[in-house]
């Protein structure tokens, strides 16, 4: 584990509790990575229309596929969506 993730940990003695935890660290840890993904692949699109509707589509299909758009709502995924193709820290 690393030292940033063991000084975030919480342990409980209580299970459903932990498992609350344990789905929220997941999810986050998703979106997280889709966030990451799709600012990385706006930098790719060289102002190219067709490349940008290719990399649009991608990271819908991606963000279905993976079941962010069921857990967090199409609203959410749209917005970093269009974050990361605005460029936005």
């Amino acid at each position: 584990m690393s030292t940033a993730a063991a000084e975030h940990r919480v342990e409980y003695e209580d299970i459903t509790s932990a498992m609350r935890l344990a789905r929220s660290n997941v999810a986050n840890a998703r979106l997280w990575a889709f966030e990451d993904e799709a600012f990385r692949m706006a930098s790719i699109i060289y102002d190219d229309p067709a490349r940008r509707r290719c990399i649009v589509d991608f990271l819908e299909d991606l963000a279905t596929a993976n079941g962010l758009v069921r857990c967090e709502g199409p609203g959410l995924i749209q917005r970093i969506i269009c974050a990361a193709l605005r460029g936005d820290a």
